[in-house]
This record gives C-alpha cells, structure tokens and sequence, in this order.
C-alpha cells in the first residue's frame, strides 16, 4: 500500500469514527469540521467540503474545487 492509500483509509478510518459528531454539527466553527479539513488536506492539500443540512438529513461534498488534474 502506497502513501496516498494509507492517507485514504487513514481518513475513511477516522470519518467512522467521528460520522455521529459530523452528524450533530451546529456552526461552522465546530472543531470536528477542522478535524475534518486536516484529514482531508492529508490526503491532498487541495481538497475541501461543504456541509448541507436537509431536514433531519445531511450532506457532505468532497470536492476539489474544479481541478480536473486532481482525479488523475
């Protein structure tokens, strides 16, 4: 297993362990969304999220923000 594998299953590990405190979320300075950012820029600092709350369900986008040379 390479790096950028072990950086990935590092995060998938770390995002089932936090989805409940990802699921609660109240503002956009909770400090499970910085966790979340510092995992994702591990895997590639040019990564980034957004949150969306609908009803009692929620969103996460993973995005790269439109760099296409990222998903190569």
């Amino acid at each position: 297993m390479d790096e950028i594998d072990l950086a990935i299953a590092r995060y998938w590990q770390w995002f089932e362990m936090n989805c409940d405190r990802l699921f609660s979320v109240k503002s956009n300075t909770d400090q499970v969304l910085e966790e979340l950012i510092d995992q994702l820029h591990a895997v590639d600092s040019e990564l980034y999220f957004e949150v969306g709350v609908h009803g009692e369900g929620r969103e996460l986008i993973v995005t790269a923000e439109g760099k296409i040379g990222l998903f190569s």
